[in-house]
């Protein structure tokens, strides 16, 4: 009758259903998840719930979804005073905005994330925003902010030695030396993604 516990792990049972790519099935325990904890009114496990229900709408290319429980998730963290979490969903969010072709509202996003990571001494979220940062100035063309941001966050993350983080980042560099024209380099960066 733990009505807290039993809605994280059905919460918990949806995430790892997600990550096997059965979203149908992730989305059924998300939805018993949220029946069971909406009434605990509990800020850190529904606000967990809801990050978890926006990325799912993200990646299935629902950005009306999204945005509405990564609304709730942030409201609940602005709430709580709960730093991480605000900072993570203005990461995540501010993606979906950058990929509906706002970037004003993702840049505000982003750097509201930056922010409050370097407040945090996060070197993790830093080096996260840092490399959103750069990839959106490069969507909009401002290759020289593109260019110092992705820098620094590859900086960050090769001194964490953060393989999967680097590989991102690496990607990015690759995109951003292919899209002005430096060939030679971005095959390099690509390479190392690779």
């Amino acid at each position: 009758n733990d009505n807290l516990n039993k809605g994280d792990f059905l919460r918990t049972i949806g995430l790892s259903l997600g990550k096997k790519g059965k979203i149908d099935s992730a989305s059924v325990y998300y939805y018993r998840a949220l029946k069971v904890l909406e009434p605990t009114k509990n800020a850190e496990k529904l606000g967990l719930l809801y990050d978890d229900m926006a990325r799912m709408y993200r990646k299935l290319r629902q950005p009306k979804r999204a945005l509405e429980f990564y609304e709730k998730a942030l409201q609940l963290y602005e709430k709580e005073k709960n730093l991480e979490g605000i900072a993570r969903i203005n990461n995540e969010s501010g993606v979906v905005f950058r990929d509906e072709g706002n970037y004003t509202e993702a840049n505000k996003r982003f750097e509201k994330s930056l922010h409050i990571q370097q407040e945090r001494k996060d070197s993790v979220g830093i080096g996260y925003a840092l490399e959103f940062l750069g990839y959106n100035q490069l969507l909009i063309k401002d290759y020289k902010k593109s260019e110092n941001y992705l820098l620094e966050a590859l900086k960050i993350r090769e001194k964490l030695k953060d393989d999967f983080a680097t590989m991102l980042n690496y990607t990015a560099l690759g995109e951003y030396y292919k899209e002005t024209k430096q060939y030679k380099t971005s095959n390099d960066y690509f390479l190392k993604s690779n």
